[in-house]
């Protein structure tokens, strides 16, 4: 079954559906110091990053990241 936010990538045109994919790259191996992150507000270990009018929510416990959701910046 697919994830919600892998439903929305692909819906994305082809120079957005990249530029995510490479930043979840840069994500996935901890590669966060060049990326407009920031911790959200209330919510222990739970981060934002900011790519054009798109957001990915996800949870960093350790080194491990679990990606919550990706979408545009109307619908969070």
């Amino acid at each position: 079954m697919s994830k919600q936010w892998e439903k929305y990538i692909q819906k994305l045109t082809k120079k957005e559906k990249e530029k995510i994919l490479s930043i979840l790259n840069l994500i996935f191996s901890n590669k966060l110091n060049n990326l407009d992150i920031k911790e959200l507000q209330g919510v222990n270990n739970n981060f934002r990053c900011r790519i054009w009018k798109h957001r990915i929510i996800f949870e960093k416990i350790s080194n491990k990241i679990k990606i919550i959701q990706i979408n545009n910046r109307g619908n969070i």
